[in-house]
């Protein structure tokens, strides 16, 4: 009898409990709240994350030129080379779809039909004459990297390094505009 009383109230125990748990909410599994980045917010935080990194690189390079450490210098001075090529074709890319999109404003504000096709090309050089202010960073950007492609720092020749400092200092503001003009 003890345990066929007991059997018919494990049941009613087993479900009251399942119930007294669903109404307390401290109970109850956190809701998460999923937030996705949107494509800003996903390119702010790549420009950050290079421009942290490039200025982290600097750092670096100076440090190691101090000390008169080659293998830390010559490191270095290719991950910010590496760093500044990819910052110019990103910015060159970033231009020329500005210029493409003006292109076809201009043209569908003038009544002209738009050509078809996604990789229209601007039909001049659309680097010819600097215009717009990412296009006089992309020129600073091109000139400093081009001086820096076959370059090589010698802690012999201090007052030649102070200047190509400069230079890479300039590179980095530079980033540092751009990515202040993504975060508007």
């Amino acid at each position: 009898m003890l345990t066929r009383t007991f059997l018919l109230l494990l049941p009613l125990f087993f479900t009251a409990s399942l119930l007294s748990g669903q109404e307390n909410p401290a109970n109850a599994a956190p809701s998460r709240e999923v937030r996705y980045k949107s494509p800003l917010d996903a390119d702010i935080a790549k420009e950050t994350y290079e421009v942290e990194h490039f200025a982290k690189n600097l750092g670096l390079l100076k440090s190691a030129f101090e000390k008169q450490d080659i293998s830390g210098i010559v490191a270095n001075e290719r991950a910010i080379l590496e760093a500044m090529r990819m910052e110019t074709q990103q910015l060159e890319d970033k231009v020329a779809g500005d210029k493409i999109q003006a292109e076809r404003r201009a043209k569908a504000s003038a009544g002209e039909p738009l050509p078809g096709g996604a990789a229209q090309r601007p039909k001049r050089d659309p680097f010819a004459e600097a215009e717009t202010t990412s296009e006089q960073r992309l020129e600073t950007m091109r000139y400093t990297m081009l001086a820096f492609e076959r370059h090589a720092f010698d802690p012999g020749k201090p007052e030649d390094a102070a200047r190509d400092f400069a230079k890479l200092d300039a590179f980095l503001k530079v980033m540092q505009e751009e990515l202040a003009d993504l975060k508007k």
